[in-house]
């Protein structure tokens, strides 16, 4: 269970490698927060916090998510032995404790006093049944409990730490920063009376970069620990009381760029954090393996078995341009570096494998290197005549935008860089909109306009130009390109050459920006902001009568479809039927009339329009049939 602002939300993780969010409900106004979520029986707790300020413990039914119980000013609170929950009111000294009722809430069960200053809350942690420790910045007590509110102090260490130790695999386990440096304390508490310090641990290696923590959990001798820079870690605390590094998980909004397919990874940045890989040898239970350039945000792009990459380091140093060999994954080779500055960058042309450029703009020059074995040879040099930006290749043909402050800015196109022989270039004058980029997409230039998002943007070939809404990250995937959008990917069809503004062809709904895609034979992968989604393709012509996967009574084509969709009951009924469309969210688009089923007329057409006329936007649709006794979508 996970909060936020006004609303509560609800996870089934009961397959972990898949969790699916099953609900949520408001369960307040919008400047409420929920937090220190925990489930007691059949009931869930809470503090409710206000405009910032904690206020108040509740008690939710975790079913509804309805809030049941309010008690004002019990906001800290804890778990302990037997489901007690202690908490302290605000100005009060005394610490309460109360079993919780399913039907009742808190009932009281007295209080207790400890040895902590007035409006305080240390950490209480379950040892066993009749054993808790306290801990705050100052160090650990223990104390055993023979009843509610009796408690005997039986020993107490000195140790700090502002976040709650954790019992993990026999150990007691203590998280502490000191002089720049990750440290876990590692106690044994095997003869309670007299805890004695086992190891004193660094962070382990394996993990470099941003390692701070926030909260330790521990399941069986695991560790766990969240990290804002990209997720959540996993420790392992050995026999002989020492921490070791396992893995990481990543939350996929904290990556710094596009990913891209090598081999049998999946290569993916993260903010911080390097380059993920993640292993698809069973493509049906991808894993994370490792990492490469940890300490550092990155930005890459490979062609065969050379990455470029951006790499800014965490902590301190200058960034940096890279061209490595990545054919040992495990341990990437440098080739060739340059110091990372907006007056120079390094490209691809995607049909030559084995070369890499650099744009200078320092020195007016486009220089082509070639890597043969592990060594980098500067083929030539070529002047240009003015500053320029985002050079790209189509084909074997290099554009290159002029670097300027106008609205209107010229594209220069050279051809024979790829034969090493380079021309002098043709000058397309005015030809970008502000601030003059372009990409490569495959067999199309991209070029985007920043200037109005209104304005839509053009896909550029020599034998093909044409226009489609506009939108941030364009792509190239087979006989398609493709616009990224934060609702999904729009695929426009290129085998005819297009010309004029043209709609998508197929719209697939992701809801998170996509910004690229790698495709294999059988399998599509698609780099989104926050997730990597891999599919099964094929590809069809548009119109072809394409059966999808059918209901015993309907069947539609064809699919996808472009002026007119022909929707089929398979079985006869002579009884009135209705033809309901759907939007995937399960709105009603239109209902088509009401209509006597018969061998001799039972077709019926959809143009694409809803209950207005109104042409609707491309994408799927769910087609649901209505007679007697029959139902089916």
């Amino acid at each position: 269970v996970q909060s936020g602002f006004g609303k509560i939300y609800k996870v089934d993780v009961s397959n972990p490698y898949h969790p699916i969010l099953t609900g949520s409900i408001n369960a307040g106004q919008s400047n409420i927060q929920y937090g220190n979520l925990r489930i007691v029986h059949n009931s869930l707790l809470a503090y409710a916090q206000y405009d910032g300020f904690l206020q108040d413990l509740v008690i939710i039914n975790p079913q509804t998510l309805d809030v049941v119980h309010t008690y004002p000013g019990y906001y800290h609170f804890e778990i302990i032995n037997n489901d007690m929950l202690i908490t302290r009111p605000i100005d009060v000294s005394s610490f309460y404790l109360f079993s919780i009722s399913d039907s009742l809430g808190l009932v009281s069960q007295g209080e207790v006093s400890l040895p902590y200053t007035i409006n305080s809350f240390p950490y209480f942690i379950k040892l066993d049944t009749l054993t808790v420790a306290t801990q705050d910045i100052h160090g650990v007590k223990i104390w055993n409990l023979s009843g509610s509110n009796q408690w005997e102090l039986l020993s107490s260490f000195t140790q700090a730490s502002t976040i709650s130790g954790v019992m993990c695999n026999g150990f007691f386990i203590i998280y502490n920063r000191e002089n720049d440096s990750n440290w876990f304390y590692v106690y044994d508490l095997s003869v309670i009376n007299t805890p004695a310090l086992m190891n004193r641990c660094p962070y382990p290696t394996g993990l470099d970069g941003d390692t701070s923590v926030d909260r330790l959990y521990a399941y069986n001798d695991y560790l766990f620990h969240s990290c804002l820079s990209f997720g959540c870690v996993c420790l392992q605390v050995t026999m002989e009381g020492t921490v070791s590094f396992e893995s990481k998980c990543y939350r996929f909004n904290a990556s710094s760029g596009a990913g891209h397919l090598y081999n049998n990874y999946i290569l993916k940045p993260f903010i911080y954090s390097g380059i993920a890989c993640f292993n698809i040898s069973n493509i049906n239970n991808p894993a994370y393996d490792f990492s490469i350039f940890e300490g550092n945000t990155a930005m890459f792009d490979v062609i065969g078995d050379l990455i470029w990459i951006h790499l800014s380091p965490n902590v301190g140093g200058n960034g940096s341009e890279n061209i490595y060999n990545i054919s040992n994954l495990h341990n990437p080779l440098l080739l060739f570096s340059i110091p990372a500055s907006p007056n120079t960058g390094l490209f691809y042309n995607y049909n030559e494998p084995t070369c890499f450029y650099k744009l200078d703009n320092d020195s007016l020059s486009i220089s082509k290197y070639v890597v043969s074995g592990n060594q980098v040879n500067h083929l030539f040099s070529y002047p240009i005549p003015v500053r320029m930006q985002t050079p790209a290749f189509v084909g074997n043909q290099m554009y290159l935008a002029e670097e300027s402050a106008l609205p209107l800015h010229d594209l220069y196109v050279y051809n024979g860089f790829a034969e090493n022989n380079p021309q002098p270039p043709t000058v397309m004058p005015d030809f970008l909109p502000l601030p003059g980029w372009c990409y490569s997409a495959g067999d199309y230039l991209y070029i985007r306009n920043l200037g109005s998002q209104i304005e839509p943007c053009m896909f550029y070939s020599p034998v093909s130009q044409f226009q489609v809404n506009n939108d941030i990250f364009g792509f190239p995937f087979q006989n398609y390109v493709c616009i990224g959008r934060e609702t999904g990917v729009s695929f426009y069809d290129i085998s005819d050459n297009p010309t004029g503004y043209i709609n998508e062809d197929y719209f697939l709904p992701q809801y998170s920006y996509s910004s690229h895609i790698d495709w294999d034979t059988n399998h599509m992968f698609l780099f989104c902001q926050d997730n990597i989604v891999v599919y099964d393709y094929q590809i069809t012509s548009l119109d072809d009568d394409v059966s999808q996967p059918q209901t015993s009574f309907l069947k539609c084509y064809p699919n996808p479809f472009n002026t007119s969709l022909t929707i089929e009951p398979i079985e006869d009924s002579s009884k009135q039927a209705e033809i309901t469309i759907l939007n995937i969210k399960g709105q009603v688009v239109k209902v088509i009339n009401s209509i006597a089923s018969s061998p001799v007329n039972s077709n019926l057409k959809w143009d694409g329009s809803d209950r207005y006329g109104v042409k609707v936007g491309n994408g799927v649709y769910l087609i649901q049939y209505k007679a007697e006794n029959i139902k089916s979508t």
